[in-house]
């Protein structure tokens, strides 16, 4: 019996990928145990290989606890099929064992019914699962689910222990939830005199902070390595003299043991712990300077304690972007700058990246980098990245929204701005997420692989070839497949393409798409089709909400009156009165028309002069009008509150597009009186 369990352990282990396998091992050195029962030792299950494995399972909780403790590892990692597939199995095997108890060969019996079922299986779901026909597929024969949710408490906790824990190690149990204000993140402490490399995973919160002050983009590589020689000791076991050496102990290296190995924490992880804990200001904050950088921000973040997905707009309002588009009248071609813009009003185009399936081995993020910027500059983060020697424990179903602002340049990938979303994970366990990118998206590109399409959610696929939007199917090992008379739907084979041949494919092929897709999204309108999903907003807060009613008080007033005239007619304190005190001020200081009068004569006579425009001024504002009114009321009846601060930086946004489309033309104007000079 105990062969045959260890048999059906293996066959699941050696289902799972390396990075699933990674999960597994972290699980289960912090699975909740029963009474009586102690966790296999880290360092152990970290070096441990699946035959091993399945070997410390059996010897460290017996039979009947093993196959526990493994369906709830599975469980917490989310591979549903490959519970059930054990379920099935230790089913089928404990069956055969009645029958055929006293037969000396049951074991091998139980082994071969095993194979030949799944093959079965596999066989007939083949005949079913076919992308291309229009056969309507069941969701009842997908091996995933597509979104999971915790099914009772026990395996929410053992979900959320490596969050809590994460928190723990970075010392950021006093911020969360929310709790870091802008101040907090601009503290000057012993990491800012002693540099910026951390001594201790504690300090890596305020290093990456810290390089996040200055712009430095290598906070992406913030990583505590501790001790190397205390940590890796390995390679003491290959220290031999030169006197011992063969050919056979130098170039073959036996399996041993060693102590623990520490997991090392991904900066990203750094990131989103650290965006957890700040408060909306201080997330804005962060995103400004990761733009900056110009990294990827996140766009929809899962909740690591819920199920739960957020969406950051407030965060993302204040982004900032500067393009040229070249705009086509006839045969003539005209630049149109955009300087400086607020990102989130601007209607653009989305492109969004999405995985089906596990067994996809080519990155989406260095796909989006090629494009991008041709490879010179990571905006989003890969898993192939030189510091992901583990793996990133917080971003999986996050999504992550970066902008191509092109400069007016032939040599441009594409003529507008674009904003393109890259979803981690596997696509078939984040339902929600897909469904609002692809209701937002001009066109979505998936990357697949059709050598495991059997072992692949058709439902969502088939959802996807059914909807009227552009898509591009990236097909990883497939090559010389290209569908360049399709109108909507385009096939693309990338094996055996490098990143330049593949990137000008995406381009040209996307070039197409964009010209046939309906109108753009901003951000805006974005939010709207996120309440469908029912996902938090973080500008639905009742103090959010107050200052924006308020602010749309004032902007009322505004936009009664010319824009020329608002200094004059709504700011008393502004328009000639001003210019005259200015001028009489400047003139105190520099004395050109004092003429044959004394210093003292002439700076007493503007003083006179400056005080009879300020009465002016003065008899001005003791009736206040309507704005400034309404202004100091919103100011008065929350002070020094969060709404107040939400207040002034939404009256500020929200003038800064009143006054958007007259700047634009005030430059046109001043670029052509500078040309006919």
């Amino acid at each position: 019996m105990e062969s045959t369990l260890k048999a059906h352990l293996l066959n699941i282990l050696e289902d799972l990928l390396e990075e699933e396998l990674v999960k597994f091992k972290f699980q289960l050195t912090n699975i909740a145990l029963s009474e009586g029962y102690n966790h296999i030792p880290r360092g152990t299950v970290q070096q441990a290989t699946p035959v091993t494995l399945a070997d410390l399972l059996i010897r460290y909780y017996g039979e009947e606890y093993a196959k526990t403790v493994t369906q709830e590892v599975l469980k917490a990692i989310n591979q549903r099929s490959l519970l059930e597939k054990l379920h099935q199995s230790m089913e089928k095997s404990g069956s055969s064992a009645q029958k055929v108890a006293k037969k000396t060969n049951k074991r091998k019996q139980e082994n071969e019914a095993g194979p030949n079922e799944d093959k079965q299986q596999l066989t007939i779901s083949k005949r079913f699962r076919n992308i291309f026909n229009q056969k309507k597929i069941s969701n009842e024969s997908a091996p995933y689910p597509r979104d999971p949710q915790p099914s009772n408490d026990k395996e929410v906790t053992t979900k959320n222990q490596y969050f809590h824990d994460l928190i723990r190690r970075l010392n950021l149990d006093s911020y969360y939830p929310k709790k870091m204000a802008k101040v907090n993140s601009l503290l000057i402490n012993k990491t800012s005199l002693h540099g910026t490399q951390p001594r201790a995973e504690t300090e890596l919160t305020f290093c990456f902070l810290e390089k996040l002050l200055v712009l430095d983009y290598h906070l992406r590589y913030l990583v505590y390595r501790g001790n190397i020689d205390t940590i890796s000791t390995v390679s003491q076991t290959l220290r031999t003299t030169e006197q011992e050496r063969t050919f056979e102990n130098f170039f073959i290296i036996k399996e041993t043991q060693s102590n623990a190995v520490q997991i090392y924490i991904h900066p990203m992880d750094i990131q989103m712990a650290i965006f957890h804990c700040a408060d909306d200001f201080t997330r804005q904050y962060i995103f400004t300077k990761l733009s900056i950088c110009q990294f990827a921000l996140p766009l929809l973040v899962p909740n690591p304690c819920n199920s739960q997905i957020e969406f950051p707009l407030w965060s993302l309002r204040q982004i900032r972007r500067s393009w040229r588009e070249v705009e086509k009248i006839g045969w003539e071609k005209k630049i149109r700058n955009y300087n400086n813009q607020l990102i989130s009003w601007q209607p653009i185009h989305i492109i969004s990246f999405i995985r089906v399936g596990n067994y996809v081995s080519t990155s989406k993020s260095q796909i989006l980098n090629a494009l991008l910027s041709k490879g010179k500059h990571d905006h989003f983060s890969s898993h192939h990245s030189r510091e992901d020697n583990n793996r990133c424990l917080l971003i999986d179903g996050m999504v992550e929204i970066c902008w191509f602002c092109p400069g007016g340049r032939a040599e441009d990938r594409f003529e507008n701005c674009i904003a393109f979303t890259n979803l981690h994970g596997n696509a078939e366990i984040h339902e929600r997420q897909v469904k609002f990118l692809q209701q937002v998206s001009s066109v979505t590109v998936i990357l697949l692989s059709t050598s495991n399409f059997d072992k692949m959610t058709s439902s969502l696929l088939l959802e996807f070839w059914n909807s009227p939007k552009p898509l591009i199917c990236l097909f990883e090992n497939a090559e010389n497949i290209m569908d360049e008379n399709s109108a909507h739907k385009v096939r693309i084979g990338i094996k055996n393409l490098n990143k330049i041949e593949l990137a000008d494919k995406i381009t040209a092929t996307l070039t197409q798409l964009l010209k046939k897709s309906g109108s753009p999204y901003s951000l805006s309108d974005w939010a709207n089709i996120a309440r469908k999903y029912e996902f938090i907003i973080d500008e639905d807060q009742r103090g959010c909400q107050e200052a924006g009613k308020k602010a749309d008080i004032l902007m009322d007033i505004l936009r009664k009156v010319k824009l020329p005239e608002i200094k004059e007619k709504l700011l008393p304190l502004q328009g000639g009165l001003w210019r005259d005190w200015c001028k009489k001020d400047k003139e105190l200081h520099q004395l050109r028309e004092k003429g044959n009068r004394s210093i003292e004569q002439y700076t007493n006579e503007i003083e006179k002069e400056k005080q009879i425009i300020r009465c002016e001024q003065y008899h001005k504002v003791i009736n206040l009008n309507d704005l400034m009114k309404s202004l100091f009321e919103s100011l008065q009846s929350h002070p020094e509150t969060h709404t107040e601060l939400y207040f002034l930086q939404g009256l500020s946004m929200l003038m800064d597009q009143l006054t958007t489309g007259e700047l634009e033309k005030l430059h046109q104007r001043h670029r052509f009186l500078l040309a006919q000079v």
